[in-house]
């Protein structure tokens, strides 16, 4: 069975899940150069990617790291990033943890 690339769940503008990358929005970027731009945790990586969805397709651009692997850190990593934020829902959540 095929897996799509993105879910048709949406939040912030942006598929809630990349299910061929097992990512999940964290967020969206909302200053700067990357204005615009969705935030997503790959599962099994240190950072969160941030980049741009266009025509159903994920390109990242930008990665803040994390000295884990844990959600809950990456997310505190890209709050605490020189950029201004909007966290998703998910994003909000793990980071209440």
């Amino acid at each position: 069975m095929h897996q799509p690339t993105v879910s048709d769940n949406t939040e912030l503008g942006f598929p809630r899940r990349l299910p061929d990358q097992e990512a999940i929005l964290i967020g969206r970027v909302d200053g700067g150069e990357f204005t615009g731009c969705a935030a997503y945790y790959i599962h099994g990586r240190n950072d969160i990617l941030i980049g741009r969805v266009e025509g159903g397709e994920f390109g990242p651009e930008y990665a803040v790291e994390c000295d884990s692997r844990l959600m809950s850190d990456c997310v505190q990593a890209f709050v605490a990033a020189d950029i201004e934020t909007d966290l998703s829902s998910i994003g909000a959540a793990v980071l209440q943890s």
